[in-house]
């Protein structure tokens, strides 16, 4: 895959992801995880934590 900049093909990648499917679970080196819906904004992605009865995470 060629790359404009560095991290442009990942990014894209990620947006992608996000388009289609909004839910995550982030885990952390402790091994705890949390849900969290994502949102581009921009140039940046906002992560919201999702709570209880919020959402479906995958």
């Amino acid at each position: 895959m060629a790359e404009t900049e560095p991290g442009h093909a990942e990014s894209e990648e990620l947006r992608q992801l996000v388009r289609d499917d909004p839910w995550f679970t982030l885990r952390t080196a402790d091994g705890s995880s949390v849900a969290v819906e994502v949102e581009p904004s921009g140039d940046v992605l906002k992560l919201r934590e999702v709570v209880d009865g919020a959402g479906a995470p995958r």
